[in-house]
C-alpha cells in the first residue's frame, strides 16, 4: 500500500478535513474599537446557528478556565464544523479560523470541494453577522 492509500483510509474513517484562516483587516483607533465591539457582541450574544446549522457549544477561553486567558471564542457546529474568532495579536485584524469535516463518499476532489463550499457559506454567514462582508 501507498501512503495515499493510508491517507484514503483515514479520510474514510475520520473525515476529509479542511480549513481556512480569515483575517479582516480594520484599521486605526476605530478599527480597535470595532474589533473590540465584535468580540463584546460575539459574547454577549453567540449565534444559534452558522450557515444554517445548529452552534451546539461555545467557548470562551477569555476566563482562562482550562488554557490561559486568550481572547478567543470557539464555535463547535452540529455537523462537526468549528469557527474560532480572535482579535490579532500585532495587526489591526479581526482573524477567524473555520474548520469543517466532510465525510469521504466517492473520491477526494469530491470531498475537499463540498468541504470548501461548506467553509464559504460559513464565511459569508459570519462576515455578514458581525457586519463585516467583503
Amino acid at each position: 500500500r501507498t501512503v495515499m492509500d493510508r491517507l484514503l483510509e483515514l479520510y474514510r474513517r475520520h473525515g476529509v478535513h479542511v480549513s481556512r484562516q480569515r483575517g479582516v483587516v480594520l484599521p486605526g483607533a476605530a478599527g480597535a474599537a470595532r474589533i473590540g465591539d465584535i468580540m463584546d457582541a460575539l459574547r454577549a450574544a453567540p449565534p444559534s446557528h452558522l450557515g444554517g446549522v445548529a452552534v451546539r457549544a461555545v467557548e470562551d477561553y477569555l476566563p482562562g478556565a482550562r488554557l490561559p486567558p486568550s481572547n478567543v471564542l470557539a464555535f463547535d457546529l452540529e455537523d462537526g464544523a468549528r469557527i474560532l474568532a480572535r482579535p490579532s495579536g500585532t495587526e489591526p485584524k479581526i482573524k477567524f479560523y473555520f474548520e469543517v469535516v466532510t465525510p469521504l463518499r466517492s473520491d477526494l476532489a469530491t470531498a475537499e470541494a463540498a468541504a470548501e463550499s461548506r467553509i464559504g457559506a460559513l464565511e459569508l454567514d459570519l462576515l455578514r453577522m458581525v457586519g463585516v462582508e467583503g
